[in-house]
């Protein structure tokens, strides 16, 4: 989901709740509306968060449930819980359920 993504209401709203979970590390702090809708806030915090917290020079501001995006957001959102990826797609489980995800993100660089 994001730009040039396929933005189902669910989605969106579930990376809104993480990005919220998250604004503690972001310039910004103003937290999103969990409205479901990509807008302008939406997108920003999304290309934010890739640069400030995955250190992405060119964030694509896409956020795809395998992608490195989703993985992050879960790892970093503060008090966000609960099952907002495919547990059928691992490594990307709950926050709870990632033991050690050093070798993934090393992966990543």
């Amino acid at each position: 989901m994001g730009k040039q993504g396929k933005n189902k209401y669910r989605d969106v709203f579930a990376v809104q709740r993480l990005l919220n979970g998250c604004m503690h590390l972001l310039k910004t702090s103003k937290t999103l509306d969990l409205d479901g809708k990509i807008g302008a806030s939406t997108l920003a915090a999304i290309e934010e968060f890739q640069k400030t917290v995955m250190n992405v020079t060119a964030p694509d501001g896409r956020v795809d449930p395998n992608g490195m995006s989703m993985l992050h957001l879960e790892l970093y959102s503060g008090k966000v819980t609960g099952p907002l990826t495919n547990p059928s797609n691992k490594p990307y489980l709950r926050r709870s359920d990632l033991i050690e995800p050093t070798s993934i993100l090393d992966k990543a660089n």
